[in-house]
């Protein structure tokens, strides 16, 4: 009875000093961790200001402001640090941030690294085994502009260590002059990853530097279990495990993340990568890693309607009108945002960026999923005529727009009157109304009644 009684107590015992652990790995809180910011994007010292910030888990978010009197709102960066006991066993650390950040882990430099390459808003994570003890933590951040935020945080997944990955085959990489996988391909060469960052150059000598696509094949071992498969690129991926589509975003995109969960007997098994490239910069990273909580990701949300911008720098106005529309704000090269309407000719479409709705000129965007995006009716009101009346000297074309890049409407003929319904600033273009259409002329051409009081002309381009 008695050996009865200790063995019940030990087995009380044991599951006593497990529960423990567990919280003790889950609820780690007594963290200290001293900030620096620093008035520029790369740590360099002196620091301009410093705080604390009590807790294991932070959660930082700056919106637009600046952190501190003494630092910038944009081109700021951030160091977080910090040291505290770990009980034995595997983390999962997560981490979101705008824009780049770099988790060390005592000598694990880089265990995630987007400093230099930022993923805005996307999920990061890295799962890492530290034994018992205390632990040093580093989190480094850098802000460019628009909104700035930063947190971490972290999970117990277990006292073992996860089962290593597959360990690194080689891959068949077949590319292609197209961005089907259509017909042969320019070149198959073995390689050690679907991983590159080509930017805008040409993958191979053979290959474009836009417009094509890339299948790489590999077989690799893996030991039994639920494994997580990452990719993010710009443009689109899809991914097959033994002929299995587990992810598929065949679309173009600015380097979004997606993530497909499988479980996987012990033993080889056959993964498939494809991707393609419109244009733009160009870029695919792959990873594997094994999924300690038993749990499929959830599956990315649909594709809505996006639009890429394609120029330099791109005006977003409060009307579908380059010389009417007062500009709200600028979006720059590859950046992308939803379109939430469009004109009916889908001239113009209507974007949310950021908090801000506007509408930008389609021909600056490559728009995709656009067909089901309603239809916004802002048609602007018709020009007033202004009693003035000119006549072309000659022949003269009526134009879209107050110079010679705008397309032709149609030509006025020579000494034609025609009646004038707006003007831009410098004089040097006139908007006039002829044969129903409305459109603009040159000055040079033109003949003006003597009696014209150009103030009572509205001011229809700010050029």
């Amino acid at each position: 009875m008695f050996n009865g009684f200790r063995s019940i107590l030990g087995l009380l015992l044991a599951a006593l000093v497990s529960g423990l652990m567990t919280n003790d790995a889950l609820a780690q809180q007594d963290f200290i961790w001293r900030v620096e910011y620093f008035n520029n994007p790369y740590l360099i010292q002196p620091n301009v200001a410093a705080e604390t910030i009590r807790g294991g888990n932070f959660s930082v978010n700056w919106g637009t402001a600046s952190p501190a009197p003494s630092v910038p709102a944009d081109n700021f960066s951030a160091r977080f640090s910090t040291a505290g006991y770990f009980t034995a066993g595997t983390y999962r650390f997560t981490m979101r941030a705008d824009d780049g950040v770099h988790l060390i882990i005592d000598n694990l430099d880089k265990v995630i690294d987007t400093y230099d390459a930022p993923q805005p808003g996307q999920t990061l994570t890295a799962d890492v085994f530290l034994s018992a003890g205390d632990h040093h933590l580093q989190v480094d951040y850098r802000e460019a502009s628009g909104e700035a935020y930063v947190s971490l945080s972290w999970q117990y997944l277990g006292a073992q260590p996860p089962p290593p990955p597959p360990a690194g085959g080689v891959w068949t990489a077949q590319y292609y002059n197209n961005i089907n996988l259509a017909g042969a391909p320019v070149a198959t060469i073995s390689e050690a990853s679907p991983t590159h960052n080509w930017g805008s150059a040409q993958p191979l000598p053979s290959l474009n530097a836009d417009n094509f696509s890339v299948r790489w094949t590999s077989t690799q071992f893996f030991s039994d279990g639920l494994y997580d498969f990452v990719l993010r690129a710009d443009d689109g991926v899809r991914l097959y495990v033994d002929g299995i589509r587990l992810i598929d975003q065949w679309h173009t995109s600015s380097g979004q993340t997606y993530i497909g969960t499988i479980r996987l007997g012990q033993g080889s098994h056959t993964i498939t990568v494809e991707y393609f490239e419109q244009s733009g910069l160009a870029f695919i990273d792959y990873s594997v890693r094994y999924n300690s909580f038993g749990q499929i990701a959830p599956t990315p949300a649909p594709v809505g309607p996006l639009a890429q911008v394609v120029t330099g720098r791109l005006n977003v106005r409060d009307a579908p009108n380059p010389f009417t529309g007062n500009v709200l704000t600028k979006i720059s090269l590859d950046d992308v945002y939803p379109v939430i309407g469009r004109l009916p000719d889908n001239s113009w479409y209507q974007l949310r960026v950021n908090n801000v709705t506007g509408w930008v000129n389609a021909r600056y965007v490559r728009v995709t999923n656009v067909q089901n995006v309603p239809i916004v009716d802002v048609a602007p009101p018709l020009p007033q005529p202004s009693g003035y009346v000119l006549s072309p000297i000659a022949n003269l074309s009526l134009r879209a727009g107050p110079g010679t890049d705008f397309r032709r409407l149609t030509v006025i003929p020579a000494n034609t009157g025609v009646v004038i319904v707006g003007r831009n600033l410098s004089l040097s273009w006139w908007q006039v109304s002829y044969d129903g259409q409305t459109g603009w002329v040159s000055g040079r051409y033109v003949r003006l009644p003597a009696d014209i009081d150009y103030n009572r002309i509205p001011v229809t381009a700010n050029t």
